[in-house]
């Protein structure tokens, strides 16, 4: 356990099918022990209303809000967040899903994906994903220091 200075992401893994939840989750513990699993849209916009998520990984074929709706809510509510969508679609590709819906997704994941493919995805997210808070106290130490 770490001394609390910095606490580990926090990822949200939106998945309808318990099994694949359930194994998605346990790759992912291997990133992050912030990983959190609901099986809705609905779900997930609640999740995110009371708390902050690094990462999005959800599938896109579920009951109710498809994967991409919910993205789309994402994207305009917390920008900052990656989105990562899940799809057994073979034939959709990361340009035709961000044109159609007019969303960002920052990472396709096309079915099936093995465990690895999973983790490498959204540590590779972890990596792009921007601290505002210290690119801000970057700047200042720099306006302080130049003057």
């Amino acid at each position: 356990m770490d001394d609390g200075s910095s606490s580990p992401p926090g990822i949200l893994v939106v998945e309808d099918d318990p099994a694949v939840g359930r194994l998605t989750t346990t790759a992912l513990q291997k990133i992050s022990e912030d990983v959190t699993l609901v099986e809705t849209g609905i779900q997930a916009l609640d999740a995110c209303a009371k708390r902050e998520f690094d990462v999005v990984v959800s599938d896109m074929k579920m009951p109710g809000m498809s994967g991409l709706e919910l993205l789309k809510v994402m994207e305009t509510t917390w920008p900052g967040m990656r989105r990562i969508l899940a799809t057994g679609d073979r034939g959709i590709e990361i340009d035709q899903a961000n044109t159609a819906e007019h969303i960002v997704i920052n990472r396709l994941l096309k079915k099936p994906w093995n465990m690895a493919q999973l983790i490498d995805a959204v540590n590779d997210e972890l990596g792009h994903k921007i601290n505002w808070s210290d690119i801000h106290n970057a700047t200042e130490e720099t306006n302080s220091h130049g003057n």
